[in-house]
């Protein structure tokens, strides 16, 4: 939607990627979508603090399973960002974590799609249900869209199944216009 093709990158879908630290997006032309193509990536050891952290303005991930980090499965930390048919599981902290700053928030965010059949799965996530540990957490984030995702269940036959987030579906702090449908 709107990606210019010379902006894609396409992972091949029969690649299990294995790193030892997370992908940072950042410094590429707007409009990068990053196309899982049904990719897994995992932490070799667990240290890995994040699966993939947005530093850039109109990114779009799609299609990836992020699993098994020690930190937050994806962290945005910009504006016009989607994320959309991703699998989010097993990881220490939030399975998407969308912070601005107290002078800077992030703006017009998607996770998930207005089509069923696009949407994220999350589940699995945190290991403290009091401040971590959330499907998705947003603070300081304005005029967000949730929709048509998964939080905490997996759907009919899926693999892999996915069991409920430590703490809430849905946390939502400091933000306002947040739509979740």
């Amino acid at each position: 939607e709107g990606s210019n093709e010379e902006n894609v990158i396409t992972i091949d879908a029969s690649l299990s990627i294995n790193v030892s630290t997370g992908f940072s997006v950042g410094g590429f032309p707007a409009g990068l979508t990053i196309d899982g193509n049904g990719a897994t990536i995992t932490t070799t050891n667990n240290a890995a603090v994040f699966g993939f952290r947005v530093e850039q303005t109109d990114v779009t991930i799609s299609n990836l399973l992020i699993n098994g980090f020690s930190d937050n499965g994806i962290e945005i930390n910009a504006s016009n960002c989607t994320v959309v048919n991703c699998v989010i599981t097993n990881n220490g902290e939030s399975g998407i974590f969308v912070e601005g700053t107290v002078d800077i928030p992030i703006e017009n965010t998607v996770i998930g799609a207005l089509d069923s059949n696009d949407g994220n799965m999350l589940g699995g996530n945190g290991t403290d249900s009091s401040t971590r540990g959330h499907g998705i957490r947003l603070i300081r984030a304005a005029g967000t869209l949730i929709y048509n995702n998964l939080i905490g269940e997996s759907a009919p036959g899926a693999m892999p199944a996915i069991d409920g987030n430590a703490g809430r579906g849905v946390y939502v702090e400091n933000s306002s216009d947040t739509t979740i449908g």
